[in-house]
């Protein structure tokens, strides 16, 4: 059985990252190599979606595209549990980059808005397939003890680059355009396709696992088996539906920061990045703490005060009147992604089996981005019809309370149990 626990043993060293595989450990500084270029994307496109559109809902429309890719989650999680995760990669950076290059030929030729948005869903869905296999190749070459440190690492990384690839994103939008920034993104993808080859061969599980435990003959069937290994241990399920939530509101929130910026202060793509850029440092810090403090207060609280910081940043963008003051509630409302992805993470890979972890892993992403689309759309509806500071006023309520309940339940039994030893 996996550990069932987050916490240190008894007497047992403290978690090091020495005991992450030197090769995954290129490969893992090569995916957050490429995460960071890939951020690029997330300040180009909707830029350039609202040169061309100058429309609220437009920009809801991409993002929800954006998250649309998670419904390859099944498929990819099933692939992921049968076929060579190093291989899958691979083809997916290169489907990414194709598609970053015939975007950017052919968008002169007025298919502009649906080439953006099908790109979204492209770069959307290679990020998903990037995500789910490095979270496997940590379960399959990483030590129990090394995974929240590495988890914890890597959840900084992401938040890093989240919010500082946008920053640079805005001065290359200024010096290059729109189009070579994109370019840029694709290269970035190179950091996961070489790296790759290197990674040991894995130990491939037979395809449809132990014969009494996964002998589902579809894909269908097959992820219902993910299903059941996901919905059989409690405090897997009570935390992915958390954060979930959080997800949701959070997702709302994020699809107009670029349109409130632009259009209520009229801020330039190089103002706008740094805000993004320096923003930043608020969920770094997090992230950089945040094994320490999770083991400190516990998963509960730790989970709580991020949704609740995150909450009162969304607040913070609807009453900001200055750069300083807005990328402070930016990076408050970032706060919860590297803490969260961090927990989520490491207590799952624990606790699932390694035969069906892909497609648990799927479910998982599926359950997070389930909600993005239509909160998308939502908000680009609503801040077109109520203004963004209003809606932004509205996903922080829900946020605030929802880090609330969870503190009022603390389900310490339901998702921290006691360590095995």
């Amino acid at each position: 059985m996996p550990d069932q626990s987050i916490e240190p043993s008894p007497g047992s060293a403290a978690p090091s990252l020495r005991l992450v595989p030197p090769s995954l450990g290129v490969f893992l500084a090569g995916s957050t190599f490429s995460d960071f270029m890939s951020g690029l994307y997330r300040l180009a496109l909707p830029w350039w979606l609202y040169d061309v559109t100058h429309s609220a809902p437009a920009m809801g429309l991409l993002t929800m595209m954006q998250y649309l890719a998670g419904l390859m989650a099944p498929w990819a999680g099933d692939i992921l549990d049968r076929w060579d995760a190093r291989r899958i990669v691979q083809v997916s950076g290169l489907v990414q980059i194709l598609a970053i290059v015939l975007v950017v030929v052919f968008a002169h030729r007025g298919l502009t808005l649906p080439f953006i948005d099908a790109l979204g869903l492209i770069l959307g869905s290679g990020a998903l397939i990037t995500q789910l296999a490095a979270n496997k190749l940590i379960q399959m070459h990483v030590p129990g003890p090394a995974r929240l440190a590495l988890n914890g690492l890597l959840g900084t990384l992401a938040t890093f680059s989240w919010n500082v690839s946008p920053g640079l994103a805005g001065v290359f939008i200024v010096t290059v355009g729109v189009r070579w920034t994109l370019i840029l993104n694709g290269a970035g993808f190179l950091g996961v396709v070489v790296p790759a080859f290197f990674l040991p061969t894995p130990v491939l599980h037979p395809v449809d696992g132990p014969a009494d435990q996964d002998t589902a003959p579809g894909p269908i069937d097959r992820f219902m088996v993910g299903f059941r290994a996901w919905r059989h241990d409690a405090g897997v399920v009570s935390l992915t539906l958390v954060i979930a939530v959080w997800y949701l509101t959070w997702g709302g929130a994020y699809t107009m920061v670029t349109y409130h910026f632009r259009h209520f202060f009229h801020w330039s793509s190089t103002e706008v990045g740094l805000i993004t850029m320096v923003a930043g440092a608020i969920p770094v810090g997090l992230g950089l703490i945040g094994p320490r403090l999770t083991h400190f207060f516990g998963v509960p609280r730790m989970i709580s005060g991020a949704l609740v910081l995150s909450g009162f940043g969304m607040a913070g963008l609807a009453l900001a009147k200055t750069p300083w003051e807005a990328l402070v509630a930016l990076g408050c409302m970032d706060g919860a992604i590297a803490p969260t992805t961090m927990i989520l993470d490491t207590i799952t890979q624990q606790r699932i089996i390694p035969h069906v972890y892909g497609r648990v892993n799927a479910l998982q992403t599926i359950l997070l981005t389930a909600g993005q689309p239509v909160a998308a759309v939502a908000q680009g509806l609503m801040a077109g019809a109520l203004g963004t500071p209003m809606t932004f006023l509205l996903w922080s309520g829900s946020t605030v309370v929802l880090g609330l309940s969870v503190w009022a339940t603390q389900v310490r039994s339901a998702v921290l149990p006691p360590s095995t030893g």
